[in-house]
């Protein structure tokens, strides 16, 4: 069994959350 290390998970959820941010963000505008 492998383990995700939690620093990992949490950095792939920023670089989600930059993306869509972004997508919204052009969208707006």
């Amino acid at each position: 069994m492998k383990q995700i290390p939690i620093i990992d998970i949490r950095s792939c959820l920023l670089l989600i959350i930059l993306a869509v941010l972004y997508v919204v963000y052009r969208l707006f505008l």
